[in-house]
């Protein structure tokens, strides 16, 4: 069995996230493992990647706040968030570009191990990062 020691649960507003954001708290309990939750801004090509998008970062808020919630009922520290990128499914790839901008304006790579979707919106993974 492979033993996270830190998980991280992306995040985007659908029923699923609160079901994921609870599996990680219960492996962490187990394992000891941090988890982190991250909420994507996808930004249109045209506009500069660190562009204010105040109700995008409104709804990542109210996200974040409910995963924060779910972790609480399990007694689980959630770092938490919000990250713009171009295109998250690919950026997200391996062999993708994996730059995000952090809204607090430093750009950096993903963390390995990070899988994706072609459909980001189809739900949210709790994926352990080794």
């Amino acid at each position: 069995m492979i033993r996270a020691t830190r998980i991280l649960v992306p995040v985007n507003g659908n029923p699923t996230d609160e079901e994921a954001v609870a599996l990680a708290c219960e492996v962490a309990r187990r394992g000891k493992a941090s988890v982190y939750a991250i909420y994507v801004i996808e930004v249109k090509r045209t506009m500069p990647l660190d562009v204010d998008l105040p109700p995008e970062a409104a709804k990542g808020d109210g996200v974040l706040a409910r995963a924060e919630h779910v972790a609480d009922e399990f007694g689980v520290d959630l770092e938490t968030e919000i990250l713009q990128a171009r295109d998250v499914a690919r950026g997200t790839e391996p062999g993708g570009s994996g730059r995000t901008r952090a809204l607090g304006g430093r750009e950096r790579p993903l963390g390995r191990g990070i899988r994706s979707s072609s459909s980001w919106a189809a739900g949210a993974w709790a994926l352990a990062l080794r």
